[in-house]
């Protein structure tokens, strides 16, 4: 009905100026209108315990304001107000992110105040005030609002959990992760179609990223691309081969710049998903603090069940950072870009295509490793020389400056709950220890090369088969 009674009052002006009434324009200073938020306000979108946890996040203090069952986590909108103008029956406020009010959005109200919801956070918009008294057009000044440098949450109907995963600054101050663009929240199984056009009409949902692995078909529409992966979490994601086509996938799908804006979820959105949004913003070089703050986040809404200690879950987050910092490359995401150029086999041309896509201005490429690539290694022998030990040899690779061994219960490395494990050597052969008699486990070997602090892989040997009898 709002939109109805806008679009006839935006006809009927028309049509008056269509028939050559001539409005004279006349200023409103602030003064006379008194508008609120003032000239140079900070506006929060938050209210209440998430702005304060926002605020003042620190780690392990989610329990202060987790209270379960209870949903915090709606956004707080932005509200105009002003003073009435006599003889005025309605008024257009225009919003812009330019100072010279361009491409703005309008809003037609009846009232002395507008609501305006989904803005970015850190954002200056500038807003001005207009009405018509007696073929007079009354105009205000321009008024300058900076929303908060905080995280942006974002309701959808029938859907629990959802923020905007950008806005905030990498650790050297020199980009931002773009908002708009990376959507995270819950399953969207039971969205109401309200929901769904706002995901489609308002946030412009291109990609669904349903870590669960079940969907054929998103629930957001034929038309919306859906990249269905099952997906593993936490520590288990990252320390096994199984998850690592998975992973990858994952990854990949914010390299196309054609997938944006991606909603990515699982089933409540906290853990398969939390692990995923974490890898993606320590690529883009997000601090920790702000990583762990977008992740704790979800204790705000209420679809954590019967989780009794949300800083038990925030530590277990903790620990995948803390699992990146041990490639000890330098920064965290030195880190993250080694494991997944490592693990996943991952170009930095690829990395590097996330990242433009993701931050804004454009992340300068970091360039292709210059030194040559190792040869493949050739796997001469698996023997089990003594109770739960296999000696591994093989031949010198060209351009190598070390050995990955890798071994696993799997004899594609990717078997659910494999002990799959590597090791690295300057040598050209290595012991194994510690395996488990009667068991089969299967070996190959890859050489590195190094360039600056970043290994370079050359292609995995053959796999060789060893059944542990002594």
């Amino acid at each position: 009905m709002k939109k109805v009674l806008s679009l006839i009052l935006v006809f009927a002006l028309a049509v008056g100026l269509g028939v050559g009434v001539s409005f004279v324009q006349k200023d409103i200073s602030a003064a006379d209108i008194n508008p609120t938020p003032e000239q140079g306000a900070t506006v929060n979108l938050l209210e209440g315990d998430p702005l304060d946890f926002a605020t003042h996040y620190s780690k392990g203090a989610i329990n202060k304001y987790y209270v379960k069952g209870v949903d915090k986590y709606a956004p707080a909108p932005l509200v105009i107000e002003w003073e009435k103008v006599n003889g005025a029956t309605s008024y257009k406020v225009k919003l812009s992110e330019n100072e010279t009010m361009t491409d703005p959005k309008e809003f037609i109200t009846f009232e002395t105040k507008v609501t305006i919801e989904d803005l970015f956070s850190a954002t200056d918009y500038y807003y001005q005030v207009s009405t018509e008294v007696d073929n007079t057009m009354y105009m205000s000044d321009v008024i300058k609002i900076t929303t908060a440098d905080i995280p942006r949450t974002i309701s959808v109907d029938s859907v629990t959990n959802t923020r905007d995963f950008g806005g905030r600054q990498t650790v050297d101050k020199k980009y931002r992760v773009k908002q708009g663009i990376i959507y995270r929240g819950a399953n969207v199984d039971e969205i109401s179609s309200e929901g769904k056009r706002k995901m489609v009409e308002t946030y412009g949902i291109k990609t669904d990223l349903d870590l669960r692995g079940k969907s054929k078909v998103s629930p957001l529409g034929k038309n919306i691309n859906l990249v269905s992966v099952s997906s593993g979490q936490y520590i288990n994601a990252l320390d096994y081969d199984y998850w690592y086509p998975a992973l990858r996938k994952e990854i990949l799908t914010f390299a196309n710049p054609n997938n944006f804006p991606i909603y990515v979820h699982c089933a409540i959105g906290r853990d398969r998903t939390g692990t995923l949004c974490t890898l993606i913003g320590a690529l883009a070089g997000m601090s920790e603090q702000d990583i762990m703050r977008d992740y704790e986040f979800t204790f705000f809404s209420v679809v954590n069940g019967d989780v009794k200690d949300a800083a038990h879950y925030a530590e277990k987050m903790w620990k995948v950072i803390n699992w990146l910092k041990t490639y000890d490359k330098g920064s965290l995401q030195e880190n993250t870009m080694e494991f997944m150029r490592e693990r996943l086999n991952l170009k930095q041309s690829d990395l590097n295509k996330i990242r433009s896509n993701i931050l804004t201005p454009g992340a300068i490429p970091i360039p292709e490793p210059k030194v040559p690539t190792p040869s493949k290694v050739k796997l001469k022998k698996v023997k089990n020389i003594k109770k739960k030990t296999v000696k591994v040899t093989f031949k010198k690779a060209s351009n190598a400056k070390g050995y990955q061994v890798t071994w696993s219960t799997s004899k594609n490395f990717t078997k659910q709950k494999s002990k799959t494990k590597s090791k690295y050597t300057t040598k050209t052969t290595y012991k194994i220890k510690k395996l488990k008699k009667k068991k089969k486990y299967y070996i190959k070997v890859r050489a590195y090369n190094i360039n600056g602090h970043l290994k370079v892989f050359g292609p995995y040997s053959k796999v060789k088969k060893i059944k542990i009898k002594k």
